[in-house]
């Protein structure tokens, strides 16, 4: 995607959009925006590092991509390499 990296794009949740989402205030939160740009690519995780970038984006994800992309928490994925308890699946193409 064009905005990852040092160039990401930001969920939006550190400007209360955590409470707009609840509230339904929000028309196009920017987390929305950048689940329904992935879906554009040939995105099949969509992974995070920041706590509150992971409540929106997982939302955001489940909400828009009708399973078609996987969220996980860069936590997650270390996780499934190292700990052979909690193995992590390849990512296959849609």
């Amino acid at each position: 995607m064009d905005r990852a990296r040092q160039d990401a794009f930001c969920c939006g949740g550190g400007d209360g959009n955590v409470f707009n989402n609840v509230l339904n205030r929000s028309p196009q939160p920017p987390a929305h925006s950048l689940a329904l740009k992935a879906l554009t690519t040939r995105t099949v995780i969509l992974a995070e590092s920041c706590p509150t970038c992971a409540v929106m984006l997982e939302e955001a994800v489940f909400n828009n991509t009708k399973g078609r992309i996987q969220f996980k928490e860069i936590s997650e994925i270390i996780a499934g390499h190292l700990l052979p308890e909690h193995p992590s699946p390849p990512p296959t193409a849609p």
